[in-house]
């Protein structure tokens, strides 16, 4: 993520655009499942919250896709796996519907849910889901601007 950002600031885009190949390429089919699961970060110790970093990783990378014309947001591997289906993967659990099923030691970064939920709610519209889910964050971990937008 911090190659293709710095390249883009640096405008060498050619840098930034074989970065995101790459992360369609080798790193999403990698790390994510059909499922939507993260199989890497299911393996730690804090699961839930790897995968949450993890993924907001990602859709940091699909950011800076949408300023050289990659779309990652809507990317999905030959056997189907993406963003949206790790997002939808996670939702149940970020949202309290589901205990997470696998190990995690402590908490998860509150910040981290809702900003992945924020981002979520802009780049997937059509879905209620992610709005719903965003409003249920306590909302001292908000942003006021995208809070806006979703109520």
């Amino acid at each position: 993520m911090q190659v293709s950002g710095i390249s883009l600031f640096l405008n060498k885009t050619e840098i930034t655009e074989r970065v995101l190949q790459k992360t369609k390429s080798v790193l999403i089919p990698a790390q994510i499942l059909p499922d939507g699961s993260q199989p890497l970060e299911l393996e730690r110790a804090t699961s839930l919250y790897y995968s949450v970093f993890n993924l907001r990783g990602l859709f940091k990378l699909a950011k800076i896709g949408d300023r050289i014309g990659i779309d990652l947001w809507n990317f999905k591997t030959d056997r189907g796996a993406g963003l949206q289906n790790a997002l939808n993967y996670l939702l149940p659990y970020l949202s309290n519907k589901s205990s997470w099923p696998y190990l995690q030691n402590g908490s998860i970064d509150m910040y981290e849910v809702a900003a992945l939920l924020d981002q979520a709610s802009m780049h997937y519209p059509y879905s209620e889901l992610y709005k719903q889910a965003y409003r249920s964050i306590d909302r001292n971990y908000v942003n006021a601007d995208i809070d806006k937008l979703v109520n």
